[in-house]
């Protein structure tokens, strides 16, 4: 996942539980693999790490918070969390 506007990659910080997903340049391209996953309901999608420790890691807000400006981090499967891929026009 690259950003537009800083022409960075998001990446974990640490690539484990509990991490921040930030912004930084391509070096290992393992850091940077996210895989897809369709929610079950089919109306969503889950952003998951590649990387992981035997554990599945999703890509959410941390705490559930829904105020601007939250936190995103990787943390153990929660189904409420769901992100949702849109086309920019």
């Amino acid at each position: 996942i690259k950003s537009c506007l800083s022409e960075l990659y998001l990446k974990a910080k640490e690539g484990f539980n509990n991490d921040e997903v930030v912004q930084d340049e391509l070096q290992d391209e393992n850091e940077f693999k996210w895989k897809i996953e369709p929610c079950d309901d089919g109306k969503g999608i889950y952003i998951k790490s590649a990387m992981s420790s035997g554990t599945d890691f999703y890509m959410q807000v941390e705490g559930g918070d829904t105020k601007i400006h939250s936190k995103v981090i990787l943390s153990d499967f929660d189904e409420e969390q769901k992100f949702y891929l849109g086309k920019v026009i």
